[in-house]
């Protein structure tokens, strides 16, 4: 939320909503001039100690969106009317011009005495001064001359396989239809050559395909991950480096890249950013920068992540080899044996007769695309994915996919005239390139502050109801978590303190791990957002009820905690004894961090 002001009227701003209190606020503008809740609340605080219940109230309960905007307009009506009563006293507040700043917040907050990280580009800034007209991302010229013998144009393209864990299918149902044969189909593909690479992000399908894989696969999954890295696991934590790959969530908060820097990760990659950001973004070539948190301090630990934002509009062949859609929906050469059509021209299998043709123009359309994220004095290195949702469902589809790829590529490499080196890569061998190119020409990274709210894929097309759509699921998550959360408590006091059978916590324990995966997996862009259809939804609501074949159509979370009641034996006295040793502990360092300040 942020407040704007103006002469007789305070605007309360929240993205795709804005309300309007009209008062006569000459007089307390220099009041409400920073663009924090924090400011309306102290503010109003210290001059009004009878409201003091009424904002905590309306301030805890931030979540509920509407109702929330509802409250504050009802609160701030009658504040603002008795603020206009008694203008008198509140000129003592604007006597100082930092009044706010140097006696509020410093004897409340370390956030407002510290100096803040500061960032080329703010989107809260920006945002204010882009023209939201229509159109996309355009393509720029660019001179062969670029390139040298010595300085090739590195393309590196990462073949991948966007799988919903539930959207248009269950969980299930992608999983038996489409997911485990391409597991089995990448497995298959990259074991006959070891140039070629593929990445899998979706680790609930990866997870149930190995509890059902055989040996022989299992083996060969694992020395293609471990042994050759053909094969490459990304955004997962136990693997170091790693790198986020994001290309489906309908927007980014920066909380997201801030907890993947804290869990180890080093990069990430995001798709689904507005469109006219995107168009600033390649017009300034920022398309790679460093996303900083708009509250790091110069003093804090750096919590800053390098970003890729792919610069079309999705995420599939046809837009992401360059500008031309027409032209790179005819290398997805996986639409012949699916029988897809293109909207211009069809993809045509790769022959000696027609493979300078096609090698030259799939390398202007990557050429183009490198033109978007610098120029021939600091940039080198363009990442191309190639995939689609579902893609290499069978074996035929990977290798006419790799194979006419692998013509193209061989072409390419071996004519110095073109001056490029093309090659298929993971997510982290693009990374380690970009790294290394930006070192060895000493390029340093933009850096931006802010969000990527709210997604628009073209002009008007504001991808915002989500926030609100199926509001009972919304809320059963919440539950569920609650109850998870509670169960998970439970259960660890009793490993700490209780005496029970180690069956009984086997037993337990196993169950929750569902309840904690049938959570996770709601967690899907398509799951807790409501934007699967119904019956998948349904699917995932009924994941949250356990041993309903038999009647028992309980949450997880209180049958969890039903059942270690039961189960559990713990000694309350030692643990009340010990909390209190606790809170005493706790008070003290309140206590003394209070007299520091």
């Amino acid at each position: 939320m942020r407040y704007q002001t103006k002469e007789s009227e305070l605007i309360i701003v929240r993205p795709n909503f804005e309300i309007k209190v009209k008062f006569n606020l000459t007089n307390y503008h220099s009041i409400f001039n920073r663009s924090h809740d924090l400011i309306i609340y102290q503010l109003i605080m210290s001059k009004f100690r009878y409201i003091n219940r009424i904002f905590r109230i309306i301030y805890l309960n931030k979540k509920y969106g509407f109702l929330f905007m509802a409250q504050s307009f009802l609160i701030l009506f009658f504040l603002l009317k008795s603020l206009e009563d008694s203008q008198n006293d509140s000129e003592r507040f604007l006597k100082k011009k930092n009044f706010l700043q140097n006696r509020i917040y410093p004897k409340q907050c370390y956030w407002f005495r510290e100096q803040k990280v500061s960032s080329d580009f703010n989107v809260s800034e920006l945002i204010r001064t882009l023209p939201f007209d229509s159109g996309s991302v355009v393509s720029k010229a660019y001179s062969s001359s670029e390139w040298t013998s010595d300085k090739k144009l590195n393309v590196i393209i990462v073949p991948h396989s966007h799988n919903d864990p539930g959207w248009l299918m269950t969980f299930e149902q992608y999983f038996y239809n489409l997911t485990n044969s391409i597991l089995d189909t990448v497995v298959n593909s990259l074991s006959e050559k070891s140039t070629r690479r593929f990445i899998w992000a979706e680790i609930s399908y990866l997870s149930l395909w190995w509890s059902r894989a055989s040996e022989e696969m299992r083996s060969k999954m694992k020395r293609l991950i471990v042994d050759t890295k053909q094969l490459e696991i990304v955004t997962d934590p136990s693997i170091r480096p790693n790198y986020g790959w994001s290309i489906d969530p309908f927007g980014y908060s920066p909380t997201m890249a801030y907890l993947l820097k804290q869990m180890g990760f080093d990069s990430m990659l995001l798709q689904r950013v507005h469109y006219h950001l995107k168009k600033y973004l390649a017009e300034n070539q920022r398309f790679e920068f460093l996303w900083k948190q708009s509250w790091s301090s110069v003093k804090d630990k750096d919590t800053s992540i390098l970003c890729h934002v792919m610069p079309y509009g999705h995420y599939d062949v046809p837009s992401t080899c360059g500008p031309d859609s027409y032209v790179c929906c005819q290398f997805d050469f996986m639409r012949i044996p699916r029988g897809i059509r293109c909207p211009g021209s069809q993809p045509r299998l790769v022959t000696k007769s027609n493979i300078k043709h096609q090698a030259e123009l799939l390398l202007d359309q990557y050429r183009k695309k490198s033109q978007l994220y610098g120029n021939k004095d600091n940039h080198n290195v363009v990442f191309v994915p190639l995939g689609d949702d579902f893609t290499y469902s069978k074996l035929i589809h990977a290798q006419v996919q790799f194979e006419n790829y692998e013509k193209i590529i061989e072409y390419i490499n071996s004519k110095e005239e073109f001056k490029a080196y093309i090659r298929f890569g993971t997510l982290r061998e693009y990374f380690e390139a970009l790294m290394k190119n930006n070192k060895k020409f000493n390029v340093n990274m933009p850096s931006f502050k802010g969000d990527f709210f709210t997604y628009a894929d073209s002009s008007n097309n504001y991808w915002s109801g989500y926030f609100t759509s199926r509001p009972f699921y919304k809320r059963l998550d919440r539950l569920v978590g609650f109850y998870l959360r509670s169960a998970e408590i439970l259960f660890s006091l009793n490993n700490l303190i209780g005496d029970t059978k180690q069956s009984k916590i086997n037993f337990l324990f196993k169950k929750l791990i569902v309840a904690r995966q049938n959570l996770a997996i709601f967690q899907h862009h398509d799951g807790i957002t409501g934007t699967s259809k119904t019956y998948v939804v349904q699917d995932y609501a009924n994941k949250h009820y356990i041993f309903k074949s038999i009647g028992y159509t309980s949450l997880p979370g209180s049958w969890l905690i039903k059942q270690i009641n039961k189960v559990f034996t713990i000694n309350f006295q030692y643990l009340k004894t010990t909390s209190l040793k606790y809170n005493k502990k706790l008070y003290h360092k309140k206590d003394k961090m209070k007299s520091e300040i």
